[in-house]
């Protein structure tokens, strides 16, 4: 039961969609804040985003807070969900297909406070749009 109750949750925080389209994707709930996530960027360095899920794709905020027009599209992901004593409550990975034409993918990861369960820590490969 608790693995369908995280599950129920993450999809409707829109972390990721489970096999739906983009263009069905999940509705972003709307309190989910704005995450930050670190991705290559192509000069063996970082740089971070602020983000917010929207189903199976992210939009990127500026430093302001303002939508740049940039979205992320998943590629794949690999989640966990960690009490705050450290222990495993849930995992996840799915990988997803149909984004041809979008460049080249870049990895990226981030975390975010789940209260009360934890906090959820992911690595997840975006295309770039």
């Amino acid at each position: 039961m608790l693995r369908r109750g995280v599950l129920a949750t993450f999809l409707a925080a829109g972390i990721f969609a489970g096999s739906v389209t983009t263009a069905q994707a999940v509705p972003m709930k709307p309190d989910f804040p704005l995450i930050t996530i670190g991705c290559a960027d192509g000069e063996g360095g970082f740089e971070m985003l602020q983000v917010q899920p929207r189903g199976a794709t992210a939009v990127v905020f500026d430093e302001t807070g303002v939508a740049t027009g940039e979205k992320l599209f998943l590629r794949s992901i690999d989640a966990a969900l960690f009490s705050d004593a450290g222990q495993l409550i849930w995992e996840y990975n799915k990988t997803y297909g149909k984004r041809t034409g979008h460049g080249e993918p870049v990895s990226c990861s981030g975390s975010f406070e789940k209260s009360p369960d934890g906090t959820v820590f992911f690595d997840i490969l975006v295309t770039r749009r």
